[in-house]
């Protein structure tokens, strides 16, 4: 969350989000750290949490779902998508809305899965876990509780390495629309 936090706030946006397409225990405490950091910084933040559900329809009808939830943000706005697929799901529902990412819509997923956020069009800014540390000591407390140790009880937080930025979030957030605009152009054009 603080990473994100700070992610969004160099860049420059005053309208934070959230999204999550999933229940879970891990997806309420990331939700309630990233509110929490913005609070310390007296921002709000929109949050879309579990809305859209396997179950709750077909794919088309989650993503025009979302796509209205995209639609009634303020602009420009910078969410943070509780996991890569999620970020993917919700860069879809932005095209699909019309919104433009990142200059309206910047996504920051986490997980830092390279090959889905190569997918996502734009490709996806992600957080980097530090899943390489987590896997060092989730094995080690393995080795102990073998050994015949007691498993430990407090939960251990992880500092991740950071954002990798990809296109997703390569925006500074402008209010001026014709300078959003111009922006926008020479971002799709500029090769050409």
């Amino acid at each position: 969350a603080r990473v994100a936090v700070a992610h969004f706030v160099e860049r420059g946006f005053r309208h934070f989000g959230f999204c999550s397409v999933e229940r879970a225990r891990w997806v309420q405490w990331r939700r309630r750290a990233y509110v929490e950091q913005l609070r310390d910084l007296s921002y709000e933040c929109h949050c879309l949490e579990a809305l859209i559900r396997r179950r709750q329809g077909s794919w088309d009808q989650q993503l025009r779902q979302l796509s209205r939830w995209v639609l009634e943000l303020p602009k420009p706005i910078a969410v943070l998508a509780a996991n890569d697929v999620c970020g993917m799901r919700l860069v879809e529902a932005c095209r699909l809305a019309g919104e433009a990412v990142p200059e309206q819509v910047a996504v920051l997923g986490v997980d830092n899965d390279e090959t889905l956020c190569a997918l996502a069009a734009p490709p996806l800014s992600s957080v980097d876990l530090n899943v390489e540390r987590i896997g060092y000591l989730a094995a080690a407390e393995l080795d102990r509780m073998m050994r015949g140790e007691v498993a430990q009880q407090s939960l251990d937080l992880i500092a991740p390495n950071g954002v990798v930025q990809r296109q997703s979030t390569n925006a500074l957030a402008i209010k001026d629309a014709q300078l959003m605009t111009a922006l926008e152009f020479i971002r799709q054009y500029a090769c050409e």
